[in-house]
């Protein structure tokens, strides 16, 4: 009979303060560890537009390590700061009455 590999276990207090640093560090990301499937999970918050999606901007990110996820989410905010800035919205036609 073959026994499955254990993983060691993880530690909360070495969790606890990477899931601060990587938090502190990418504020525009909910970061959080699945211990089940021992994964690193970021969403983008807010959701990314469509001008951000064409980019290459993702609404999730998964890493297998704090190390990893940080490199995803530093390559994510270096593609947001190459994007353009958005066109000014049309502006508002006067002398038309609105109802």
């Amino acid at each position: 009979m073959i026994t499955p590999r254990r993983l060691p276990p993880v530690d909360p207090g070495l969790l606890a303060e990477q899931l601060l640093a990587l938090k502190e560090i990418h504020p525009g990301w909910r970061i959080s560890y699945d211990s089940g499937i021992r994964v690193w999970i970021a969403i983008r918050s807010p959701l990314p537009g469509a001008r951000e999606v064409a980019a290459g901007i993702k609404y999730m990110i998964r890493a297998a390590s704090p190390e990893r996820m940080g490199e995803k989410l530093t390559e994510q905010a270096e593609l947001l700061k190459a994007l353009p800035a958005p066109p000014p919205p049309p502006p508002i036609p006067r002398g038309l009455l609105l109802l």
